[in-house]
């Protein structure tokens, strides 16, 4: 959907490059339009963007200011987090605190995602369009996984169609 200026729904084009938010998200690479913003004034309004692979009409930059994608909510050096592991549905990493902190997760929340430390379920919080989290101080493992609210019902419910769905075949085969 467009609406009447021309934007796309999530309006990306909206938010310029020097945004902070692109950042704290965990943006690393930007694929830009060069038609719009040439080479030349991409270089000196936004130095800290490398040019990786460049074409007449495109370029993919890499932003070095983009932060991990779990990090502390403010500068923190009481809080650290190392070994990020980021698959499909799940993600894991490694804390490493003095104190408590609150760590910013650049992944969108949705009701399912489920917070792990050890055996002890924990918190998860929306924040700024990601999820958010309070450490202990200690060193431990955290673990994200996803999965959907409703999950098990739908499992339920196409395991039942399938053997209906075998049945008729059974059925319908027959000799």
């Amino acid at each position: 959907k467009v609406n009447a200026e021309g934007s796309g729904i999530n309006e990306v084009d909206r938010v310029p490059l020097s945004d902070s938010r692109i950042n704290e998200q965990g943006v690393r690479y930007i694929l830009l339009d060069k038609r719009i913003y040439p080479e030349n004034y991409l270089s000196k309004q936004y130095p800290w963007l490398k040019i990786v692979k460049s074409t007449p009409e495109f370029a993919i930059l890499e932003n070095s200011r983009a932060l991990p994608i779990v990090h502390p909510r403010t500068p923190n050096q009481n809080v650290q987090v190392s070994a990020i592991d980021v698959r499909p549905n799940t993600i894991a990493f490694v804390v490493s605190a003095k104190t408590s902190g609150d760590l910013f997760i650049a992944e969108t929340y949705f009701p399912g995602w489920r917070c792990r430390i050890g055996k002890k379920e924990c918190v998860l919080k929306e924040v700024a369009g990601g999820m958010s989290m309070t450490t202990e101080s200690g060193e431990y493992t955290v673990s994200l996984n996803f999965i959907p609210n409703n999950f098990s019902l739908y499992a339920r419910i196409s395991f039942i169609a399938m053997i209906g769905y075998a049945v008729w075949l059974f059925m319908v085969l027959r000799p």
